[in-house]
């Protein structure tokens, strides 16, 4: 069963994604799609460089492996979803 209390409505609001990111070290974040302001998937480089910050977080906390940033098909989703819930 999902745990809604995993989702956090409105937190844009306040604060900025990849600060939010880096707080959550070390437990488990997968980030799939991210999009910018005009709802474009960014390339997996482009993640990377704008979660900067939080990926060295990660890795300072020991639980470098813990972020993933992903960039899937819609034909690969199913099978990215299945191994999210697996894993928490």
């Amino acid at each position: 069963r999902l745990k809604l209390s995993w989702f956090l409505y409105g937190i844009l609001q306040h604060c900025d994604l990849p600060d939010l990111v880096g707080s959550l070290a070390p437990r488990s974040c997968w980030l799939l799609n991210a999009s910018n302001a005009e709802s474009e998937i960014l390339p997996e480089s482009k993640m990377k460089a704008i979660y900067g910050h939080a990926i060295e977080v990660f890795k300072s906390a020991g639980a470098g492996d813990k972020l993933k940033l992903l960039v899937r098909t819609l034909e690969e989703r199913p099978h990215t979803f299945e191994s999210w819930l697996k894993a928490v």
